[in-house]
């Protein structure tokens, strides 16, 4: 998704078709946003990279709620046309590249001579 679309793009029709509303980060009622959305009408989702989106079934982010991190073509038999707020906030850039060491000096059963379980991960 192109920066000059915002952070996230709702539409009513699945796979992207029919009206559509931006929002940038921040917390929304869908009805407070420009483009034609209201509540309970969204059926698919653009999300920008470094950036995810709770969508809620009720107004000031209460209710159910569904996250997304990608573009969703259909929000899920779950979710569509139930949505009525949404949270959109930046991702966590240490989290989307880096290399974290996790050390458990305590595991059981651990048979290291150092006395440490060491793991690596790389979070995407």
């Amino acid at each position: 998704m192109d920066s000059t679309e915002g952070a996230i793009r709702l539409f009513v029709g699945k796979d992207f078709n029919v009206l559509s509303a931006k929002a940038e980060a921040g917390e929304w009622n869908i009805d407070r946003l420009e483009g034609g959305v209201g509540e309970n009408t969204v059926s698919s989702i653009k999300v920008a990279t470094g950036y995810a989106v709770t969508l809620y079934s009720e107004r000031d982010l209460t209710g159910d709620s569904k996250e997304f991190t990608a573009d969703a073509a259909y929000v899920g038999d779950d979710f569509n046309d139930r949505a009525s707020s949404l949270k959109v906030s930046p991702r966590a850039a240490a989290r989307s590249a880096s290399t974290s060491s996790l050390v458990n000096p305590g595991a059981r059963g651990n048979k290291s001579t150092a006395g440490q379980l060491r793991a690596s991960i790389k979070f995407a």
